[in-house]
């Protein structure tokens, strides 16, 4: 499955002539953006005190020095008296170097800013608000509370990198600082490192901070893919900290390998990785786009700014960086070029929930290298390797019962392969389960010594039942003896005891079919546990091309499991004609259901394969069942094994197999070929079974 985001609302506009400080704008016309961005060269505002890009401290240092020097004065301060669980210096000190006029007009908007999140009704524990009217709603009562005026709050020293630089700042949970350095590579990747103050209270960083990443790119022309990122390193406060990549909708989270409490104070995070497949190649130019802050946090950024870098003696083509929520974007974003292959992008102003920053960048192609064989592979798999996998697998069911076919029609000897079992060797020869089944049990149960057959001196058969040997039968063995001979020892084949007959008679045919099908699944398990393994190592495979291994592993295997029950149940016979078809419509749509929720994890088709290949192995199971189908080569073992018992007659009956091969020659027809002799007198019960086929 691929899921295509929206398009790239934020580049819905024409950027004002001015990049280095506009008033609002909000941006709603794409097409037109950029018919006007590959007409015009734009120019950026390139300031004399610039430093050396080279010197990210410097540069650090000059967008802060901006940040005190362009930005709207606001009059009114927060009302907000809330106190943060952290390390608190008391008003009266911030207040007092207020009215000394240190305070920098950015310094203004910061704290007016921070202080208009109401803390007790923000959302706890929640890293990503997915949902955009939930946002735009949070940013309008932030708005409100923007408003309020408060003399007084509590502050707590943070100290910003990259100098250590100390500022008060407000005890509440949010974000002080974010700066993301963006390095473009000349192979398409793009290396970021990213620095997050954080001041934490134990509200919604309750477990650490949750770094968002767009899961999904969207070039030009509508066209989705699926962005890769690799994760080099995470340190908090200097030290590394173990993270992982956790996919979740249209988003790829960075969160910690193990649940932690993040007491209250200020962290510092760095955040390593690099994206891949994020560039677009287009004829004339490459062009990447980036939300520097994902728009995901329900927190305050005070200070946001990226660096990018180009690969080296690129010039961008154009440029354009906005800020604000994706369906109201302003092209109030201060930028900066340090030196011809570095942008530096500002916000003007806090961020706040649901808020990011916004740039795109078009470049020289010539500045790029041609993919390699390894990534054009790895693309491919990116895009399309569930679906090779899938299609891999079902090639190699299908392979495995043709030749599964092909082995099962190889010329049978004298050996019989099947088991020895009389009424089953007839039910495989002749499809029947009668009277001729039911004295073969009886004299596989005289062979067990169960059961003793005879016949008195007036032609009556007696049954005599043996307790003490009936130990090792199967559950409905044990149940046909009970039924057969209920409190009595001996069971007289008369019209007396005819209702004892008949149950035990019904035992013997459900038995019989249990035996059946327990041989058919024998007979067969070879090819389904080897397609079986096929099946789930290619769901395995699947699920390693994501994210979230254990998870999406977990939910192919059910679905797996769905499909095989829902082909099962629209094939299962039911006498009511009403009931068989309202299963079938069930059936279907538990089918069609899973393969919904499956899409979700896998591409489309890649879901029809995997539906395809429980069938292929459903089908397999189905037609070996049927006598006309795979199993018509027992049913000749079956039959041949019937000339082999008649052609070795003399041999068999004088030696110690007959006792072995009595029920067998019963059940196949073969009487007639053997008679009693002295070798086997003692134990021939072939005329007592055909006096019982004649009562029966």
């Amino acid at each position: 499955m691929r899921k295509k985001i929206l398009s790239v609302c934020f580049l819905i506009a024409v950027l004002g002539a001015s990049l280095s400080w506009a008033q609002p704008v909000e941006v709603k016309d794409l097409e037109a953006y950029r018919a006007e961005e590959n007409q015009v060269q734009r120019t950026v505002a390139v300031d004399p005190r610039i430093p050396d890009s080279a010197n990210v401290g410097a540069v650090e240092d000059f967008i802060r020095d901006r940040f005190e020097n362009y930005n709207l004065i606001i009059d009114k301060m927060p009302d907000d008296d809330s106190v943060g669980a952290v390390d608190i210096q008391h008003s009266e000190d911030y207040i007092a170097e207020a009215n000394k006029d240190k305070k920098s007009t950015f310094d203004e908007i910061y704290e007016q800013a921070l202080n208009r999140v109401s803390t007790q009704e923000a959302q706890e524990n929640q890293e990503v608000l997915q949902n955009r009217n939930q946002m735009a709603l949070e940013n309008q009562k932030q708005q409100r509370q923007w408003q309020e005026n408060a003399p007084n709050f509590p502050v707590v020293n943070v100290f910003l990198p990259p100098k250590g630089e100390q500022v008060l700042v407000p005890a509440q949970e949010h974000i002080p600082f974010f700066f993301s350095e963006v390095e473009i590579l000349p192979t398409s990747q793009v290396k970021i490192d990213e620095t997050v103050v954080v001041v934490a209270n134990g509200q919604k960083l309750k477990h650490g901070l949750t770094r968002a990443l767009p899961r999904y790119a969207t070039s030009r022309d509508g066209r989705g893919r699926e962005i890769d990122v690799n994760l080099s390193e995470v340190m908090v406060d200097d030290v590394v900290l173990p993270y992982k990549i956790k996919a979740s909708g249209n988003y790829l989270l960075l969160v910690p390998e193990k649940e932690y409490t993040l007491a209250p104070g200020v962290y510092t995070y760095k955040f390593s990785y690099v994206v891949n497949r994020d560039v677009w190649d287009y004829d004339k130019f490459n062009e990447f786009y980036w939300d520097a802050t994902a728009s995901s946090w329900n927190l305050v950024i005070a200070r946001a700014g990226v660096l990018v870098t180009l690969p080296a003696n690129s010039k961008p083509l154009g440029q354009s960086a906005f800020s604000g929520l994706v369906h109201n974007l302003q092209t109030d974003v201060v930028a900066y070029q340090p030196s011809q292959n570095t942008m530096a992008y500002v916000a003007s102003r806090p961020l706040f929930a649901g808020e990011g920053l916004h740039f795109i960048l078009s470049m020289p192609k010539a500045d790029f290298v041609a993919p390699d064989t390894y990534q054009i592979f790895t693309d491919f798999l990116n895009d399309y390797g569930d679906i090779v996998i899938a299609a891999l697998v079902l090639l190699v069911v299908l392979s495995a019962y043709y030749l599964s076919w092909r082995g099962m029609k190889k010329r049978y000897d004298d050996k019989l392969r099947l088991p020895k079992f009389g009424p089953l060797l007839r039910l495989l020869a002749f499809n029947k389960i009668d009277k001729v089944s039911f004295s073969s049990y009886l004299l596989h149960l005289f062979y067990k010594g169960v059961v003793d057959l005879k016949e008195n001196e007036q032609g009556v058969v007696m049954l005599s039942f043996l307790k003490t040997k009936a130990k090792g039968l199967k559950f409905w063995e044990k149940k046909f003896l009970k039924k057969l001979f209920k409190s009595e020892q001996v069971c007289v084949m008369d019209k007396s005891h005819a209702p004892h007959i008949k149950a035990a008679y019904a035992c013997l045919e459900k038995g019989l079919k249990h035996s059946f099908n327990r041989l058919l699944w024998r007979l067969n398990l070879s090819y389904l546990f080897f397609s079986f393994a096929m099946l789930v190592l290619a769901e395995a495979a699947i699920a390693r091309l994501g994210y979230n291994f254990m998870f999406d592993f977990g939910t192919m295997l059910s679905c797996t499991v769905t499909f095989a029950f829902g082909f099962w149940l629209f094939n299962k016979a039911f006498k009511r004609k009403w009931l068989k078809w309202c299963m079938r419509v069930l059936a279907v749509l538990s089918i069609v259901l899973d393969w919904f929720v499956l899409s979700f994890f896998i591409h489309m088709i890649a879901a029809v394969l995997i539906v395809a290949v429980v069938f292929v192995i459903y089908a397999y199971s189905n037609v070996f069942a049927r006598r006309n189908g795979l199993i018509k080569n027992n049913v000749k073992e079956a039959l041949a094994y019937k000339d082999f018992l008649v052609k070795h007659a003399d041999t068999i009956a004088l030696g110690k197999s007959f006792g072995v091969e009595q029920e067998n020659i019963h059940a196949l027809d073969a009487d007639a070929a053997f008679s009693p002799n002295a070798q086997n007198q003692a134990i021939y019960r072939l005329d007592v079974a055909q006096k019982i086929d004649s009562l029966l």
